[in-house]
């Protein structure tokens, strides 16, 4: 019976310390968070405590009609081949699992994303999970990811698609 105890509380202990990586999360309806509404770049933008910058992706202040939004507004990307939005310093405390809901912009023809995370500041980029793609509706996805890192750590979304230099704009948010 000692012997279930012991088993049963170091179990306990592995799962707790392997599952202990902070909340960090952005939900884009901060009074801070939008970006200049005219400009598809930013860059040095805090989002809840984390700086991240973005190319061809834009936090409206006032969301377009076509635009989806879970509450005030959400993070738009614009679907070029350069299009990404990336943090621009770590998070400390790890990460477990990513996730955030995606759809297309309007009636956007869409492009295919991939999420990245790296533990060494950006340096090389590991990818989370499969590429996505918005699907030609106004259904609201779920892309989720299961990291599992400790320590030093940065995402990314990038395109994953080359080549596109026409709007195929998604938004994402939560």
């Amino acid at each position: 019976m000692k012997q279930i105890k012991i088993l049963i509380t170091v179990l306990g202990v592995l799962l707790i310390g392997s599952s202990s990586w902070g909340q960090y999360a952005v939900n884009f309806d901060g009074s801070s968070d939008a970006t200049h509404a005219s400009n598809y770049g930013f860059t040095d933008h805090d989002l809840n405590g984390i700086t991240w910058t973005g190319v061809q992706a834009i936090i409206p202040t006032t969301p377009l009609t076509g635009e989806w939004y879970n509450g005030v507004r959400s993070l738009r990307l614009r679907g070029y081949s350069t299009s990404h939005m990336t943090m621009t310093e770590n998070k400390t405390t790890g990460i477990g699992t990513i996730s955030f809901n995606y759809r297309r912009y309007s009636t956007d023809s869409q492009a295919t994303w991939k999420v990245e995370y790296s533990t060494n500041d950006g340096g090389s980029w590991t990818q989370v999970g499969s590429d996505f793609t918005a699907p030609a509706s106004d259904i609201v996805q779920v892309f989720s990811g299961d990291v599992n890192v400790s320590g030093n750590v940065r995402i990314r979304i990038i395109h994953a698609s080359g080549g596109a230099s026409s709007n195929k704009r998604l938004n994402i948010d939560d």
